[in-house]
């Protein structure tokens, strides 16, 4: 368990890398998509991804914390690209995950009814 002198070094994670065809896997919480895989988003929340432009990668969430929620990935002006999103539902899984090519449109993953905190930053290299 880290230390109050660890938690503010704990919080401030930096970018993370994501290889090119990964599945990535969150869980929706309200107060956070908390990363579960791969390995280096493990626990992080809200992790900022660092993905490959024109790469294909796979992005969702498996479990949650029972309230309704959903994915979209979103622009800098908060507008879903290329109906990049799942639907509305209590229950994760496979219907809550999108495959797509990443691209410089893509800004953000957010959670519709909780964008206020189940929002991560995508950064396209």
């Amino acid at each position: 368990m880290p230390s109050d002198d660890d938690h503010e070094e704990t919080e401030s994670v930096g970018p993370i890398a994501i290889e090119p065809g990964t599945r990535i896997t969150l869980y929706g919480g309200t107060a956070a998509w908390e990363g579960l895989e791969p390995a280096p988003i493990e626990s992080v929340e809200n992790p900022t991804l660092v993905l490959e432009d024109s790469e294909t990668y796979e992005i969702g969430w498996a479990d949650g914390d029972g309230m309704m929620h959903n994915l979209e990935l979103r622009d800098v002006d908060g507008n879903v690209v290329d109906d990049l999103a799942t639907e509305l539902t209590s229950e994760g899984g496979d219907g809550q995950f999108l495959e797509f090519t990443a691209s410089s449109e893509i800004a953000q993953y957010v959670c519709a009814p909780h964008e206020m905190t189940m929002i991560g930053d995508v950064q396209i290299e």
